[in-house]
């Protein structure tokens, strides 16, 4: 597998040129502002203390290469990939199931504490609480 960074901001998994699936993110500079509807000034300063992070916005597989471990790999090759940039080191995601009915809440925020994501305030959507969580390690 081999990947690709775009200017588009999607971080991208192919096995011989198919796209196997996709990170998009990106590239907050004012974290405390950006985030202020869900976050308080404070915890974003502990937690971002740059005030600078990297947003995913979404984590797609495309459904035939589903329960295939690609978004583990995607995952793992994407943390590596911002730990390089030591500016952004710091991920934040919503934890929000979109597009697959399949994977619940509770198994998505599972997912993403596999890699040292944790839950530091919630976010409603569509009447639900969905976890924003981070990694700062």
């Amino acid at each position: 597998h081999q990947f690709k960074k775009s200017k588009r901001t999607y971080f991208r998994c192919y096995d011989e040129g198919e796209l196997l699936g996709e990170i998009m993110f990106q590239y907050i500079d004012n974290a405390s502002i950006y985030f202020s509807s869900v976050l308080d000034y404070e915890n974003c300063i502990q937690n971002f203390p740059k005030n600078k992070v990297t947003y995913i916005e979404i984590l797609d597989v495309i459904e035939k290469h589903q329960n295939k471990g690609i978004g583990k790999y995607l995952m793992e090759n994407f943390i590596i990939f911002c730990k390089k940039n030591k500016e952004y080191s710091n991920i934040i995601l919503s934890a929000v199931p979109f597009g697959n009915e399949k994977l619940n809440l509770k198994s998505l925020e599972k997912f993403y504490q596999k890699f040292d994501f944790r839950t530091i305030a919630f976010e409603l959507i569509e009447r639900e609480l969905h976890p924003i969580m981070v990694n700062t390690k």
